[in-house]
């Protein structure tokens, strides 16, 4: 048996850790357990034609919110949760999905810094991970205290939410429990998305940059569910993504030139298809967050 891990540079910096057992691909993905385990079994289409390592492409922490502010593009608070909102989720699928969607907040008023607003997220944040029983130095007194510390160092927050994030990754790594770390990603990533849709400018070079990205996010990140897809919650969480996707599938991208641009829209993103992907995504966003 050999320990594999899928490198995803996530919300917090999440690795998907798969143990490879002998045996065709078919019984293999049939070993799946649960959600929030570990999973026992290398599905055949992790691995590429030598046996190799297969890297998903998912967004870094503040990556979205520090590309829509390099972009130009107006810092809009209508987007974000209710300051102090409380949170008290039924499950742990909702406490790690909800985590992420906090996760991008905090980040997205950090770079923009709002950092009233972004304190306002800290105790939400401590609460979710207490309630997943994250345990670790980064306790809400002490964060809020280095971001009272570091209000006018941008640099220095970027760092505390980083260390943050690395802490995450460790206890992770360390507890086997990449199914939640997974969720938590995928709230990040619907939040992303979030913002990303709700820039007024949908016209410009750098927006369609953008959603690009999410389309190739959007990718990973139903692939990796994928494999958890006998989990009721992921179950339906994946038709709700899926169906987002079906939209994205509209976009189709050129990745002919890879050393001058990695990618480039082949198609213009046509207004019916954003405005079938904010409603969706707000659907989603609202029932994860209610």
């Amino acid at each position: 048996m050999k320990n594999l891990i899928i490198i995803s540079t996530g919300c917090i910096a999440i690795a998907v850790t798969i143990s490879s057992c002998t045996g065709d691909s078919t019984q293999a993905s049939e070993t799946i357990e649960n959600f929030y385990g570990e999973i026992n079994a290398l599905p055949e289409s992790v691995r590429n034609e030598k046996d190799e390592l297969k890297a998903y492409i998912l967004p870094t922490p503040l990556q979205i919110s520090s590309a829509i502010k390099i972009y130009g593009f107006e810092y809009n608070a209508e987007l974000l949760l209710s300051e102090n909102k409380k949170t008290n989720y039924p499950s742990d699928f909702n406490n790690a999905l909800n985590l992420g969607i906090y996760t991008i907040d905090l980040a997205y008023a950090t770079v923009f810094e709002n950092h009233i607003r972004s304190a306002s997220y800290l105790g939400n944040i401590n609460g979710l991970m207490n309630e997943l029983g994250i345990t670790g130095d980064y306790e809400t007194k002490s964060l809020v205290k280095r971001f009272n510390t570091n209000r006018e160092i941008q640099d220095s927050l970027y760092k505390i939410i980083m260390d943050g994030y690395e802490a995450g990754h460790n206890y992770f790594q360390r507890n086997g429990r990449e199914g939640i770390g997974l969720l938590i990603l995928t709230g990040c990533y619907i939040e992303g998305l979030h913002l990303t849709l709700g820039i007024k400018n949908t016209r410009s070079e750098m927006y369609e940059n953008l959603m690009a990205q999410q389309k190739i996010f959007l990718d990973n990140i139903t692939e990796l569910l994928g494999y958890y897809i006998k989990a009721k919650d992921v179950n339906l969480l994946l038709q709700d993504l899926n169906s987002i996707k079906a939209d994205f599938d509209k976009i189709e991208l050129d990745f002919d030139n890879p050393q001058t641009q990695p990618y480039a829209l082949k198609n213009k993103i046509d207004d019916n298809t954003v405005n079938a992907l904010k409603t969706k995504v707000a659907s989603l966003r609202n029932e994860i967050v209610s």
